[in-house]
């Protein structure tokens, strides 16, 4: 799978070895996920909550996944890939900003703002 996606293996504890280039889906990613979770909820909810935060999710949509789904595993699992896939966007954009003002200042264009 894309190494954008690294961090969640890694805090989630994902085995990658069935992830090979040319076998993969993002409903493998999905599942596989969703497992993990199942696990932190049931074992170890501080961690799950500690992992979330260092991702970067939306406390207020965690809380509501946990709450409110009826499968909280694979709700809290689509908002770790929503995440994520956000960031790449956003890190896909500053490239392309940097590429078409490569003698731009970031902190002058940001105060321009």
């Amino acid at each position: 799978m894309n190494t954008d996606f690294a961090l969640i293996y890694n805090k989630f504890e994902i085995d990658r070895s069935p992830f090979s280039k040319e076998n993969h889906s993002p409903e493998q990613l999905r599942e596989r996920l969703a497992h993990a979770i199942a696990r932190l909820i049931q074992t170890d909810m501080e961690r799950l909550l500690w992992i979330l935060y260092r991702l970067d999710v939306s406390e207020e949509k965690a809380i509501t996944a946990l709450s409110l789904s009826e499968m909280p595993d694979f709700a809290l699992a689509d908002l770790v890939i929503e995440r994520e896939l956000q960031k790449i966007k956003t890190r896909q954009q500053y490239k392309e900003w940097q590429e078409n003002h490569p003698h731009s200042d970031v902190a002058e264009d940001v105060e321009g703002w």
